[in-house]
């Protein structure tokens, strides 16, 4: 995803270590981003049948 800016991560441990650069979006292109994702997840959960909703459920509850 494009950002607006960004964030660099550091390693605690020796600072100056660049772990690794995220970028960061605005409110605007997270909602937009969010809503669309929603929507994909939506029509994949209502054409799946009962057994794969369960699994998924059960492989969530052991993160």
């Amino acid at each position: 995803m494009a950002g607006n800016s960004g964030s660099s991560n550091l390693n605690p441990s020796h600072l100056g270590d660049l772990t690794g650069y995220y970028t960061q979006g605005d409110a605007a292109q997270e909602r937009g981003r969010g809503a669309g994702c929603a929507h994909s997840a939506s029509a994949a959960w209502s054409v799946a049948g009962m057994q794969a909703r369960t699994d998924a459920l059960d492989n969530v509850s052991f993160l």
